[in-house]
Protein backbone atom coordinates (compact mmCIF):
# COMPACT_ATOMS: atom_id res chain seq x y z
CA UNK A 1 0.00 0.00 0.00
CA UNK A 2 1.06 3.27 -0.58
CA UNK A 3 1.58 5.95 1.61
CA UNK A 4 -0.59 7.98 -0.63
CA UNK A 5 -4.03 5.49 -0.24
CA UNK A 6 -3.00 5.98 3.20
CA UNK A 7 -3.00 9.54 3.82
CA UNK A 8 -6.35 9.61 1.90
CA UNK A 9 -8.05 7.25 4.21
CA UNK A 10 -6.57 9.10 6.76
CA UNK A 11 -8.20 12.14 5.80
CA UNK A 12 -11.71 10.84 4.89
CA UNK A 13 -11.57 9.17 8.14
CA UNK A 14 -10.96 12.56 9.84
CA UNK A 15 -13.74 14.14 7.48
CA UNK A 16 -16.19 11.47 8.31
CA UNK A 17 -15.40 11.69 12.02
CA UNK A 18 -16.09 15.70 11.57
CA UNK A 19 -19.01 15.42 9.51
CA UNK A 20 -21.00 12.84 11.80
CA UNK A 21 -19.93 14.77 14.97
CA UNK A 22 -21.91 17.55 13.26
CA UNK A 23 -24.86 15.51 13.32
CA UNK A 24 -24.72 14.38 17.19
CA UNK A 25 -27.54 16.00 18.89
CA UNK A 26 -25.06 17.29 22.11
CA UNK A 27 -27.13 17.60 25.19
CA UNK A 28 -28.13 20.99 27.03
CA UNK A 29 -26.14 22.38 29.85
CA UNK A 30 -29.52 21.57 32.17
CA UNK A 31 -29.56 17.98 30.69
CA UNK A 32 -26.06 17.11 31.18
CA UNK A 33 -26.29 18.76 34.53
CA UNK A 34 -28.77 16.03 35.15
CA UNK A 35 -27.03 13.48 33.88
CA UNK A 36 -24.01 14.32 35.79
CA UNK A 37 -26.10 13.98 38.94
CA UNK A 38 -27.71 10.77 38.43
CA UNK A 39 -24.58 9.06 37.76
CA UNK A 40 -23.09 10.40 40.85
CA UNK A 41 -25.71 9.33 43.14
CA UNK A 42 -26.27 5.72 41.47
CA UNK A 43 -22.40 5.43 42.19
CA UNK A 44 -22.89 6.52 45.45
CA UNK A 45 -25.68 3.98 46.24
CA UNK A 46 -23.40 0.96 44.71
CA UNK A 47 -20.74 2.43 46.66
CA UNK A 48 -23.19 2.30 50.01
CA UNK A 49 -24.14 -1.32 48.95
CA UNK A 50 -20.70 -2.83 48.44
CA UNK A 51 -19.85 -1.39 51.89
CA UNK A 52 -22.88 -2.95 53.78
CA UNK A 53 -22.07 -6.03 51.90
CA UNK A 54 -18.19 -5.65 52.79
CA UNK A 55 -19.55 -5.25 56.92
CA UNK A 56 -21.56 -8.27 56.45
CA UNK A 57 -19.05 -10.50 55.32
CA UNK A 58 -16.78 -9.47 57.53
CA UNK A 59 -18.77 -9.61 60.54
CA UNK A 60 -19.90 -13.20 59.62
CA UNK A 61 -16.07 -14.21 59.16
CA UNK A 62 -14.85 -12.94 62.06
CA UNK A 63 -17.63 -14.72 64.01
CA UNK A 64 -16.04 -17.88 62.69
CA UNK A 65 -13.39 -16.93 63.73
CA UNK A 66 -11.39 -16.81 59.90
Amino acid sequence: MSKVKTKEKKSGYFREVINEAKRVEWPTGSKLFNMTITVIIVCGLFALIFWIMDLIINAILAGMGI
